[in-house]
């Protein structure tokens, strides 16, 4: 084809841009071998290289590679390159898949390519995982102990298992009557809460996750069936909304700051005073 291996990868990396997989494809031997590094898959042949690409655009519909940098010799480039799109497609891991996240990707990396007679031979690919995983997996796990935590403690009354959500040093900055700011003010104000209201419920509508700080809107809901806080019970039912803000460390959460609307609660259940209309 006599095409330098620097200008291939560049009309290889424009293909992919235009999801045009046969002009791809074109520049490709038809044993092309290629290894994705980080992640230890390979692939080989045309279906397997094209696969490779399509694996990407999977992931993220719209993503584009630039190259940043290019280092050719004889019959191979090194090509720095960045690839940027939305996590709007499953992403696979060694421990299973992770759903769309919305999110927007940054992605760096090498590739190696090795060319013969003009067309593609060899790929490898060195993808930056661990940024890869700071921007899908880490917050795609933090979102789901969030979540495990309001399913599985909150809703289902397991408070022998807070301390696999918050650490020793857990501090809450929410100040809330009668309730510890330790860790072991968490355990309070669920009990609390599930005395009065047995039925309570907290649905997670939202977590957002940027860097070591999650950011949860909840829902409450429940029916005063027992005093709570000297009040009587008056049979009615509440639902508010609250926003949780939490500082993680690892998989727990260390501090914890909060909002709730807990005037709105009381108007519902009749023990406040409702709002004046407007």
């Amino acid at each position: 084809m006599g095409i330098d291996a620097a200008s291939l990868a560049r009309k290889v990396y424009d293909a992919f841009n235009d999801r045009d997989w046969d002009r791809a494809l074109e520049y490709a031997e038809p044993d092309i071998e290629v290894t994705v590094i980080p992640f230890g898959m390979s692939a080989t042949g045309k279906d397997g290289f094209k696969g490779f690409m399509q694996n990407w655009v999977e992931m993220s519909s719209d993503l584009r590679v630039e190259v940043t940098h290019q280092h050719p010799s004889d019959n191979a480039v090194v090509n720095e390159i960045i690839a940027t799109g939305t996590h709007d497609g499953p992403f696979v891991t060694p421990d299973g898949e992770i759903g769309p996240t919305g999110r927007h990707l940054e992605i760096p990396g090498v590739e190696v390519w090795e060319v013969t007679d003009g067309r593609l031979r060899r790929l490898r690919n060195y993808v930056d995982a661990a940024s890869l995983w700071r921007q899908i997996v880490a917050p795609a796990t933090t979102e789901a102990r969030i979540r495990q935590f309001y399913d599985e403690v909150a809703n289902k009354g397991d408070y022998d298992r807070i301390p696999e959500f918050a650490t020793e040093d857990w501090v809450d900055h929410e100040d809330f009557p009668g309730i510890s700011p330790n860790r072991e003010g968490i355990g309070q104000f669920l009990t609390m809460f599930r005395t009065s209201f047995p039925d309570i419920k907290f649905t997670v509508d939202e977590v957002l996750v940027a860097g070591d700080l999650a950011t949860v809107r909840t829902r409450i809901s429940g029916t005063h069936q027992n005093e709570f806080m000297g009040a009587p019970a008056t049979g009615k039912s509440f639902e508010i909304q609250t926003i949780d803000i939490l500082r993680m460390v690892g998989d727990r959460a260390a501090e914890h700051w909060g909002v709730t609307d807990a005037l709105g609660m009381l108007q519902q259940l009749g023990i406040a005073e409702p709002a004046p209309a407007p």
